[in-house]
């Protein structure tokens, strides 16, 4: 079989793959990056291959890595809303606030079944928050609830907006959620910092 066909066959084999799930996108990988070598010039291998290695760098925490793969893929692969997802998770975890709200609401408005990922949720209210738009950080918590959509961290993140719209922090949803959620620490310290300042800054009461 000449290279071209193969490079074909292997791409279309790692796209039934990824259909499987997560579980399969280490294959799909293997794939997507030996048909772009057969086939340097695929329309899509390398792209997809791009893309999945940003997303196993947005999971081993490397989000510097990962947003630059992930930009890199979607400027080749602009309707892949799940591309898009991922990409404004990390942007959300690089402090690209505006970016990671537009990322992710389009791939909302594109997929609504991307509605029931708790990651999305999560980082749409956490950007919102961080930017100031209070009222589009409850609007993202209550439409995950009306999604079905319900972590510890969705609450942690509520309670987050209600600190934010009483100016008071809500100590002790925070701690309960702590007691399982060790490692959303770093977001609180986060919050508090970012509440304080807004007090600082608020009109005098009169």
């Amino acid at each position: 079989m000449s290279r071209r066909p193969l490079a074909n066959a292997m791409y279309a084999i790692g796209q039934v793959l990824l259909m499987l799930g997560s579980g399969a996108r280490g294959p799909a990988l293997w794939l997507f990056r030996r048909a772009a070598d057969l086939w340097p010039d695929h329309p899509h291998a390398g792209a997809w291959a791009t893309y999945l290695e940003g997303v196993c760098l947005l999971q081993r925490d490397d989000i510097e890595g990962a947003v630059e793969k992930l930009k890199r893929a979607a400027s080749e692969l602009p309707d892949v809303p799940a591309l898009r997802a991922n990409l404004g998770i990390a942007q959300t975890a690089d402090g690209d606030y505006d970016s990671a709200i537009y990322s992710i609401e389009a791939a909302l408005r594109d997929v609504p079944a991307l509605a029931r990922n708790a990651s999305l949720w999560l980082a749409l209210a956490w950007a919102c928050l961080r930017t100031g738009r209070v009222p589009k950080a409850r609007e993202a918590c209550t439409q995950a609830e009306e999604h079905g959509v319900v972590t510890p961290r969705l609450r942690l993140m509520e309670a987050f907006v209600v600190g934010m719209e009483t100016g008071t922090m809500p100590s002790a949803v925070i701690q309960k959620t702590l007691r399982s959620v060790p490692g959303a620490t770093p977001m609180v310290l986060d919050l508090a910092l970012q509440l304080a300042q807004r007090l600082k800054y608020s009109p005098a009461q009169q």
